[in-house]
């Protein structure tokens, strides 16, 4: 379809500009598509055929131009890409808090996101009053969604997303390391 709507003149400059990621020719312009059924059409099918790599706008003109996608449509590509596609369909990913207990953020998280705890895995509670890291699995909760959450909580971060098949859950720990620090000792060493 995509080769009938623009040409073969014209489709061979949109490969070009497929295989160059956009550095020779920058942009492609199609005709003049007037329905638009067709540029509906046009649009989806070029997002198939060439993966959300190329990015199709239209112009005051009824024409479409095509141009390498630079990630402004990255949401976009994600949230178009299948749990297989991802990897699986669980999102892991590692959550850095300080003095939080494990609950309490991972409560913050499904109300912010709008879905049950019991969407959240992890393979062990971390202390309160703690600087801690620790691995979360979210089932079906993509990385973008998982992301902003920490911009109105103090002391977490989150980051290192993965996907997986597998979710974690408590148990599947197998170890932990501690670096302990004393603060304001009076202890003094015997001599």
């Amino acid at each position: 379809m995509v080769e009938e709507l623009l040409g073969e003149k014209v489709f061979a400059s949109v490969e070009a500009l497929f295989v160059t990621h956009g550095k020779e020719p920058k942009e492609v312009f199609t005709v003049e598509i007037d329905k638009k059924e067709a540029r509906t059409k046009f649009h989806k099918t070029m997002r198939k055929v060439f993966n959300n790599k190329l990015e199709t706008t239209m112009t005051d003109d009824a024409r479409i131009r095509i141009s390498w996608n630079q990630g402004k449509n990255n949401r976009r590509l994600q949230k178009s890409l299948s749990w297989a596609e991802l990897g699986g369909v669980y999102c892991q990913f590692s959550l850095y808090k300080e003095n939080r207990d494990t609950m309490e953020v991972i409560s913050n998280f499904s109300k912010a996101i709008g879905t049950h705890t019991r969407n959240f895995g992890y393979a062990g509670t971390k202390d309160r009053r703690a600087v801690t890291v620790q691995r979360v699995s979210a089932h079906k909760i993509r990385a973008e969604r998982i992301e902003p959450l920490t911009k109105n909580l103090r002391g977490v971060k989150v980051g290192n997303f993965s996907y997986s098949n597998n979710g974690l859950q408590l148990g599947d720990l197998s170890g932990n390391e501690f670096t302990i620090v004393l603060r304001h000792s009076s202890y003094l060493p015997l001599v």
